[in-house]
């Protein structure tokens, strides 16, 4: 789905471009105060039932800055799709329709700090994210052949993120990370996502 391979592709651009953007190799993973830039994405697809599937999408990239040898300030995008091909809807009055075409797109600005567990020398880096954002979020959708789209949501985030680093070269690490994203965070019952992302992160 064009959806779905939209943030894919983002992910993709943003790997290379990192890549290409670091000039400079210092041992060890970088300085401790100077500028690292990542990109990391996810994929899933769920088949609900034998004509239902869900799929969803994400696309994560970012700049962080070095306060110190464990610590950084980051800044990062990231932009979430959902895609759900049918739902039947039972309404309260008995009545009945489909609802195809079902695409959620989420947009989340984020700004947090991370925090490694072990010393910026070791080439095995376990970290910890904790942030706080902005999200927008819209939903387009067709009720038996009618389209139609909800207006946008906007509200804050909360962030909070446990993964790890692997150095596979002197200044390129790869990296994956378990993130829980809640949204409508100043309602009784927030939402709450989570996603595994996989991606790489240049030490410049």
């Amino acid at each position: 789905m064009a959806y779905i391979r939209k943030p894919l592709l983002l992910m993709l651009c943003g790997i290379v471009c990192a890549i290409f953007s670091n000039t400079s190799f210092a041992k060890g993973g970088g300085s401790p105060f100077g500028v690292e830039l990542f990109a990391k994405g996810s994929y899933s697809k769920n088949t609900l039932s034998a004509d239902v599937f869900l799929q969803n999408a994400t696309v994560t990239t970012g700049l962080a800055l070095g306060l110190g040898s464990v610590i950084r300030l980051e800044a990062r995008f990231a932009l979430i799709e959902s895609y759900q091909n049918r739902l039947d809807v039972t309404s309260s009055s008995g009545e009945q329709f489909i609802v195809t075409s079902i695409h959620t797109q989420t947009k989340n600005y984020t700004l947090g700090v991370d925090i490694d567990f072990l010393s910026d020398k070791s080439p095995f880096r376990p970290f910890v994210f904790i942030g706080a954002g902005y999200v927008e979020s819209e939903r387009t959708y067709s009720v038996s052949g009618e389209f139609r789209r909800d207006g946008k949501v906007i509200g804050m985030s909360a962030n909070g993120g446990l993964g790890f680093k692997i150095m596979v070269a002197r200044s390129i690490a790869f990296e994956t990370e378990g993130l829980a994203v809640a949204t409508n965070v100043t309602k009784p019952n927030p939402l709450i996502d989570y996603y595994l992302t996989l991606g790489i992160r240049v030490y410049l």
